[in-house]
């Protein structure tokens, strides 16, 4: 269902200059297990919380690391330049130093590319308690 709200508000934004879309974090702990499932990768306990003070997290257990391994990442997002850019300002995984986690996590988001998502005349995300709101338009 949410990626055909995203189709719909990229065309709309696209057509008529003005779209707006709320996503619950329900539906985005739903869109982020398909795609770990698309890329058969070792989690479980999948959740995104959109959280009042306008960060995103994501918590989830990897298995098949022998024990399992508790993991919680912390982000934020910009809008500058009509992207939505992603920015890990934390990464808890197991024992791991967390200032290690963190810089490994912002590496690898680059590197993937997963730190900009292109939609032109994005103007604004808003993060609340609950939901993620994109407007966007020319």
């Amino acid at each position: 269902m949410l990626f055909r709200s995203w189709d719909a508000f990229v065309a709309a934004a696209a057509s008529t200059g003005q779209a707006t879309l709320v996503v619950t974090e329900q539906q985005e702990t739903a869109k982020a297990v398909e795609w770990a499932r698309a890329r058969a990768l070792p989690v479980e306990d999948v959740r995104i919380t959109f959280r009042p003070d306008g960060r995103i997290e994501a918590a989830a257990t990897m298995t098949g690391l022998g024990a399992p391994l508790h993991g919680r990442l912390r982000a934020t997002l910009d809008t500058n330049g009509g992207h939505a850019r992603a920015l890990v300002e934390s990464l808890r995984v197991g024992g791991l130093p967390e200032t290690l986690a963190t810089s490994l996590a912002n590496s690898a988001v680059q590197s993937a590319q997963l730190d900009q998502v292109p939609l032109d005349g994005l103007s604004s995300v808003t993060v609340a308690d609950g939901t993620l709101t994109l407007v966007g338009g020319r």
